[in-house]
């Protein structure tokens, strides 16, 4: 049976609220219905994502519309209205094709995002060349072009769909830019006489901007848009300061915070009741900018009212070698300290590239002008209190120089797809790219005293690879087998499972040999790993990272939960702390390079939190300093409370579940008894011996708020202390916080079991 995720369920019944009366408004936003139910569980969430992030910028400017979905464009509704909005609809049949360009021919318009059909595309007046990946972090606008533009927006998109002009009559009002702040040379909005097309989805994050740009462009259309436009902007800007209101009053944040978010709170309030002068006296567009700025400073408020956390791992990946562009590694590791983070993973190495003075692998040419990376970045790790995981890319060729991957191709070391075709990583399989892979991780741990060494592209590129002529010869060997037909056997024949395992073997492999060593050549080193979300990991790119944790090869865990919906974050996280079920720490990944609002990447640590993970990861540093709102944002929430990670930490086994039963359970019912046990184990992940470990062992809501305090427990006991409680609904951990007292020093400590769950006892049934 295949569990529909619960973001699917949510999509499948949404139903937004319409602005106005579907007959009646001139606007409409066309759903993609059919995208959504053929998309993969995640591209159906960017469905409905990226469609809401097209309605929130038109409610933050006070655009009214209706919402319509494919089925609607089929049956002629668009006639009803002006103008209709395809926020991400990649799955346009012929039928629905036909019905906008006949929308169109009769005189109304469109506004296409990313995805037109080409009928439509030629009636806008582009024809679309197809799709660039690359780094458009903004559109700037030709404000003598289109009144009432925006002189930008910011975007943050990993790719468009480049267009060309092909009708006299379609011009370019918008360009991408990149990070460096220089044109890409690529048209980004294009407006025409029959509507206008952006090339790329309308990503979250500088609402305010985005809807500005929309209702310029929907006014070239509808010149009287704006009129009722300030009053409506500043009803929806209400709302969302009402909604501020109830989440200050419930928060946990520091009192200091709490005092700065209610002076902010006070001054949007002002804003917005300015507005609505504003908007009384007809100013739409004073209204409109006013309101937006009472938005802006409810972001901060929404950062301000995050609860407080002292013991969490708070960390960023960064790609680049170097430090931030144009800092050094300097600024960036204090500007990190500054903002409240208190780790660092940092790209230094790859499968064929590294940027310290490498024995194992080609260095890169920047090491002769700027020097050792890893001991330049340690060095100011060291001097701002920051830990320093030095990350590599396993296997992926991509940047390595093209002599040393030319040397691998001759040896027959480099992946196959089942086509035959090369790919450019290492094959797992091959004992050379084996001890190559580990040589160079151990490298690391043999030259630089850094807090932990960190795997990445940790797997297959996909479920093609790899089936080169090494694998089928090392596989046979492995199971004892001849392969007859290679790779029809292992992909669909009586191997499939077979090669399957021994495929996530070869992975496993490396896992196992770093682990072990590193912890040999320098105890107290944390082995951490980016990975996808388990069990398809597993499946497509042998990457069984619950086998790795149940084998203790990983101290902590970094899932790469990256996208916009919070819902669809939720739900990842959910499952992955039942993956890891206690037995490493778990520092999920936010992709804040995707979802662009500091209000959703504080919900996402707050999401994080509440279900029981132990910190979170990032990605990426460099995008994160480009923003200096977001930025801002993150400073309050973190820097009001400094944290520790929750590592290292000596090793702790806890026990929960029914008072007549021994067994662990992941729930309770509110009232019943839970016997509770709790005892230090052998082990930790200290660089020294622990003499004697010793704490109090207490129960903790997971987002860090103590409810009970059971007692002592230390290492000295022969025995675990044990506890029966009952609880009311809410979810909880054991916790252990003390001292560890090794050879030369004592650290304070701090560990914790899974979650558990206590869900309120359902109402008794009547005999009504």
């Amino acid at each position: 049976m295949r569990v529909v995720p619960l973001i699917l369920l949510t999509a499948l019944l949404w139903q937004p609220a319409w602005a106005d009366d579907a007959d009646s408004t001139r606007v409409a936003v066309v759903f993609g219905s059919y995208s959504f139910r053929q998309a993969t569980s995640d591209e159906a969430a960017l469905v409905r994502k990226f469609a809401d992030t097209v309605m929130a910028a038109l409610d933050a400017v006070g655009v009214p519309y209706a919402v319509l979905d494919d089925s609607d464009v089929e049956a002629g509704r668009l006639s009803a209205h002006e103008v209709a909005i395809f926020p991400y609809n990649f799955v346009i049949p012929e039928a629905e094709e036909e019905a906008i360009a006949g929308h169109i021919l009769a005189g109304g318009k469109v506004l296409a995002f990313y995805t037109p059909p080409a009928r439509v595309a030629e009636l806008l007046g582009i024809r679309i060349l197809g799709r660039v990946e690359g780094r458009y972090e903004s559109i700037r606008l030709d404000q003598s072009l289109l009144s009432g533009l925006p002189p930008s927006v910011r975007q943050d998109s990993w790719n468009i769909r480049r267009a060309e002009l092909v009708r006299p009559w379609a011009e370019v009002i918008g360009q991408w830019y990149g990070p460096d702040g220089k044109s890409l040379g690529e048209p980004a909005l294009i407006v025409s006489p029959n509507g206008a097309y952006i090339g790329h989805v309308l990503t979250a994050g500088d609402v305010g901007n985005k809807g500005l740009m929309l209702l310029a462009v929907l006014e070239r259309f509808l010149p009287d848009l704006r009129s009722g436009a300030g009053e409506r902007a500043v009803a929806a800007g209400s709302r969302h300061l009402d909604g501020l209101s109830m989440r200050l009053a419930g928060c946990a944040a520091s009192p200091r915070n709490r005092r700065r978010a209610s002076r902010l709170l006070a001054e949007a309030r002002a804003q917005m009741a300015e507005a609505r002068k504003r908007a009384a006296l007809g100013c739409d567009m004073d209204a409109i900018k006013t309101a937006l700025a009472a938005r802006d400073h409810a972001s901060l408020v929404y950062a301000l009212s995050s609860s407080a956390r002292s013991d969490e791992f708070r960390g960023v990946w960064i790609h680049n070698a170097h430090g931030v562009p144009g800092w050094g590694w300097e600024r960036s590791i204090r500007t990190l300290r500054d903002c409240g983070f208190n780790g660092l993973v940092a790209n230094m190495l790859w499968a064929g590239l590294a940027y310290y003075s490498s024995e194992q692998l080609p260095v890169a040419p920047s090491v002769a002008k700027h020097g050792d990376q890893i001991a330049e970045c340690l060095k100011w790790c060291r001097e701002f209190g920051i830990e320093l995981h030095v990350w590599k890319v396993n296997f992926n060729l991509e940047n390595a120089p093209a002599e040393f991957v030319d040397r691998l191709r001759e040896e027959g070391r480099l992946q196959r797809d089942r086509d035959g075709s090369e790919i450019a990583w290492l094959c797992p399989s091959d004992p050379r790219n084996l001890a190559l892979e580990r040589e160079s991780m151990l490298e690391v741990v043999r030259k630089y005293d850094v807090a932990g060494i960190h795997f990445d592209y940790i797997r297959y590129p996909h479920e093609g690879a790899c089936y080169c002529a090494g694998c089928r010869r090392r596989f046979g060997e492995a199971v004892g087998v001849t392969v007859e037909r290679w790779p029809d056997d292992v992909l669909r024949g009586p191997l499939k499972e077979r090669f399957a395992q021994w495929r996530r073997d070869q992975i496993t492999g490396l896992v196992r040999a770093v682990s072990t060593e590193a912890r040999r050549i320098r105890p107290g080193i944390l082995i951490s790993a980016a990975v996808f979300n388990w069990p398809a990991s597993r499946d497509w790119g042998g990457q069984d990272w619950k086998a790795w944790i149940e084998e203790d090869l990983l101290d902590f865990v970094c899932p790469m939960d990256y996208t916009m919906s919070v819902e669809y974050f939720e739900w990842l996280v959910r499952q992955q702390v039942e993956t890891v079920a206690g037995k490493a720490l778990l520092y999920p990944g936010i992709g804040e390079f995707i979802i662009g609002d500091s209000d959703e990447v504080v919900r996402q640590i707050e999401v994080s939190r509440r279900l029981g993970a132990d910190g979170f990861v990032c990605f990426s540093y460099e995008h994160l300093v480009a923003d200096e709102k977001r930025l801002a944002a993150l400073r309050h929430v973190l820097t009001d409370t400094p944290a520790s990670p929750p590592h290292p930490a000596p090793r702790a086994r806890f026990e929960f579940g029914p008072a007549s039963a021994g067994e662990t359970v992941a729930s309770f019912t509110e009232g019943d008894p839970i016997a509770v046990r709790a005892a230090f184990v052998s082990g930790g992940s200290y660089a020294e011996p622990i003499a004697q470990a010793s704490g109090e062992l207490i129960v903790e809501t997971t987002d860090g708020l103590g409810i009970r305090d059971l007692g002592p427990v230390s290492s000295a006991d022969g025995e675990p202390v044990a506890h029966t409680l009952t609880l009311p609904s809410g979810r909880y951990r054991l916790t252990i916080r003390g001292e560890a007292t090794l050879v030369s020093e004592t650290h304070h400590f701090v560990v914790r079991s899974r979650p558990f769950d206590v869900t309120p006892r359902p109402d008794a049934e009547s005999c009504d």
